[in-house]
């Protein structure tokens, strides 16, 4: 805890931005306020009027007691969620360890007859005295936001009649964050974002045009499959810079309870929903070429005739997964736009994903058997034509039968 011993004699009272209170009260009000300051969006607990934490949809509550390991580790159970309680804790011991260094540097700090502003807890950083008519900074806190940087300082104002600035709107001391936030670097992201995506769909729409055009390709079955794994792209290119302009843009441009994760629309998870549905169906349109092609391999002289049961898995298919995602989203976690991780329930969408990943491994691995055998079977090609036929198939067909996967972070 910054190098004190909570353990020690602890001070009679500590200042936060709304007043002074006993240092039992003040470490209950700040550790509650550490989690709806840092989880504004996130309603696990509910504050009682005895400084207490009702746990949502459960018969109990417990004073948020950081010295209590006991009680934090039955509260951060509730949250289910390793980091953001890590995160909640180190917010709770900052502030009291703020407590210890208010009553240390009182006498130390303070002049008499020169207005200062009070050291205070602010609910997210700790300010000592400082001189009035004065600005002064600290570092950004790395507990509030992922998109934090420790590079930069939050900066507070003292006023010249030695009282901390407020805001106008919410007559509360007011510090400014938003230095903290590393806004060119998230434009960089959202532009790129939108910018790849964009090419994708410029690239990828002509190819479609080009298959469909033409009788002589459509009317070929690895083309009209070829048509639902480009169509599948597109539609993800599409609402991936649907979700970066509308959804993950938005945090930045509005405050938090104007955002769209905060307001939490049907729109927006219908979005999320369409989102994922298109990602899903980028690995089942790839498993379902790599079927296709091993059974073309298996069996020559049967080509399929009907594609349908290769439309469904890989148009169909999909939708499972999905469907009980959002099920399970929104009976239990229905916040957010569903986009913070759920832990264990994201396996529901990775699964399957992943297994088509695990099938196009063993599709290229066959048809690399498949093609060494032919090999073996024609002595009369020359020994380095083999072997480079040999290097062609393994890159040619590791970039058509795999698909990057990446798993979705936690928010």
């Amino acid at each position: 805890m910054c190098g004190k011993d909570i353990h020690q004699m602890p001070p009679k009272y500590c200042r936060d931005r709304s007043g002074t209170y006993p240092f039992q009260v003040f470490k209950l009000i700040t550790c509650s306020m550490c989690y709806y300051y840092i989880f504004p969006s996130t309603p696990v607990f509910q504050q009682t009027a005895d400084f207490k934490l009702s746990v949502a949809n459960r018969n109990y509550s417990e004073a948020p007691d950081i010295e209590n390991s006991t009680i934090m580790s039955r509260l951060c159970e509730a949250i289910g969620d390793v980091d953001k309680c890590k995160r909640w804790q180190a917010c709770c011991l900052v502030a009291v360890d703020c407590c210890y260094r208010q009553e240390e540097n009182e006498n130390s700090s303070r002049t008499e007859g020169v207005l200062s502003c009070p050291p205070t807890w602010d609910g997210f950083s700790c300010w000592q005295r400082s001189p009035a008519n004065q600005r002064v900074s600290t570092k950004c806190p790395h507990y509030v936001h992922k998109f934090i940087t420790h590079d930069s300082n939050a900066y507070k104002d003292c006023t010249a009649n030695g009282t901390w600035w407020k805001n106008p709107a919410t007559n509360m001391e007011w510090t400014n964050y938003s230095t903290c936030i590393q806004i060119k670097k998230h434009r960089v992201i959202v532009f790129a974002s939108v910018a790849t995506n964009l090419i994708s769909v410029m690239l990828l729409i002509p190819a479609c045009f080009i298959f469909l055009y033409f009788r002589l390709l459509r009317m070929q079955h690895r083309i009209r499959l070829h048509v639902c794994l480009t169509v599948s792209f597109i539609f993800t290119a599409i609402f991936q810079i649907l979700w970066t302009i509308l959804v993950h843009h938005d945090q930045f441009l509005n405050a938090p309870e104007d955002t769209l994760l905060h307001k939490n629309t049907v729109g927006c998870r219908i979005l999320y929903f369409m989102s994922s549905y298109f990602r899903s169906t980028n690995y089942f349109c790839m498993f379902v070429e790599g079927l296709y092609l091993c059974r073309l391999l298996s069996a020559t002289f049967k080509i399929p005739k009907r594609l349908i049961g290769y439309y469904i898995l890989c148009w169909g298919f999909p939708l499972v997964p999905n469907l009980i995602y959002a099920i399970v989203r929104g009976t239990l976690y229905n916040e957010r736009c569903w986009m913070n991780n759920t832990d264990g329930y994201e396996w529901i969408l990775y699964t399957p994903n992943l297994l088509c990943l695990v099938g196009n491994v063993l599709f290229l691995i066959y048809i690399l058997v498949v093609l060494f055998n032919q090999l073996q079977a024609h002595p009369n090609e020359p020994h380095d034509y083999r072997e480079d036929l040999w290097l062609l198939c393994c890159v040619s067909s590791t970039a058509r039968y795999t698909i990057k996967y990446e798993a979705r972070a936690n928010d």
